[in-house]
């Protein structure tokens, strides 16, 4: 499937490629990402195909639906100890840390060849379907990309759009650097990733397991999101500039109560000084009138 055919291509451009180089599923599947899935026979792609419709609603004004499970949601999972390394520059497969974590080990990944340094999978929790997103240490360190980013937001986007959960499980050394990545507009494709969770309208869960970094802790479902609460699991370190040792959140809302916004200062009730933020540090004194250094 294709735009353009290679007949036209090597007119317009000169270049000589053949029906699947060019539009090919593999192509399509790994490259491209316009394709989902790829089979080599129609037998095991009905299979998944009816495995796909059991964890979807039926319209997307119903919840998924609901499988009993004799997998016990309260059990531990201590093999996650094993499982994530310490080191924060080892590699692990983080599918292992999904299937550790959901019923019966089974999850089912969405575009498992293209963009492979972010994890999208539907699997179940307590019988309940739940969308996955996680970073994928072993490619590409699990930083976000271009492709990473738009990957990420289609499969938010698709799960808030059918009621589904998200549990996004973060390990991210930061967004991949690069001419190409910022000429391409790494800064408006990772926004997307972005809006895709400050969208979506369903019970969200984040999870640090070891490391976040940079401007990707931000769009990977982080603390600033006023919804979310994230559980840092040891030895998490998210870090908008630094790595930081994690602390647990603050107990209490997240969205300051209306009685504790300021108001403006009167003659009876004189300006206080500005609170000291979560690290000690006090705001800034307003700048003078006309000044502009």
């Amino acid at each position: 499937m294709f735009i353009t055919g290679p007949d036209v291509v090597k007119a317009v451009t000169g270049e000589e490629i053949t029906h699947n180089g060019l539009g090919g599923a593999d192509v399509h599947a790994a490259t491209s990402g316009v394709a989902h899935f790829a089979y080599d026979d129609e037998e095991s792609c009905l299979e998944d195909v009816r495995h796909l419709l059991s964890l979807l609603p039926s319209n997307n004004r119903e919840l998924a639906p609901v499988e009993p499970s004799d997998d016990p949601a309260d059990r531990l999972t201590e093999a996650l100890l094993d499982l994530v390394p310490t080191e924060a520059g080892r590699a692990y497969d983080v599918r292992a840390v999904i299937e550790e974590i959901v019923d019966d080990g089974d999850c089912f990944e969405v575009h498992p060849a293209w963009a492979p340094n972010i994890v999208c999978a539907l699997a179940r929790l307590d019988g309940h379907v739940v969308g996955v997103v996680a970073n994928q240490p072993s490619a590409m360190a699990g930083v976000l990309d271009i492709e990473a980013s738009e990957k990420g937001a289609r499969f938010v986007q698709f799960c808030d759009a059918f009621n589904i959960p998200l549990v996004t499980l973060v390990d991210v050394p930061g967004f991949l650097p690069g001419v190409d990545q910022e000429h391409d507009g790494i800064i408006r494709h990772g926004a997307k990733l972005l809006y895709a969770y400050c969208n979506a309208t369903v019970p969200r869960i984040s999870l640090v397991l070891r490391k976040a970094y940079g401007g990707a802790y931000i769009v990977m479902d982080s603390a600033a999101r006023p919804a979310v609460r994230p559980a840092p699991a040891p030895p998490g370190r998210p870090g908008a500039r630094r790595p930081v040792r994690c602390r647990p959140p603050p107990p209490g809302p997240l969205v300051p109560h209306a009685a504790s916004v300021s108001r403006p200062p009167t003659a009876d009730r004189p300006e206080r000084p500005a609170a000291p933020d979560a690290h000690g540090r006090s705001a800034r004194p307003p700048r003078p009138p006309g000044r502009n250094g």
